[in-house]
């Protein structure tokens, strides 16, 4: 995943300088939106949470939640 990293990096024309504080904050940008797209990616193929007073049923019908 790090060479995919560096890859993406390089045929943006970012250069990395030897200074690791700039590497760093270089490096952090594109990381941070990977990972932003991985959790949404999640959210969108699994339900996380409340998901509302009434699911389907297998038998076809919808049953509602009461207290």
């Amino acid at each position: 995943m790090a060479e995919h990293v560096l890859a993406f990096l390089k045929s943006d024309a970012v250069v990395l300088s030897t200074d690791l504080a700039q590497v760093e904050a270089v490096v952090r940008t594109p990381v941070r939106r990977i990972g932003a797209q991985l959790i949404e990616l999640h959210r969108a193929r699994h339900k996380l949470g409340y998901d509302g007073a009434c699911r389907p049923c297998p038998c076809g019908r919808t049953p509602r939640f009461v207290e």
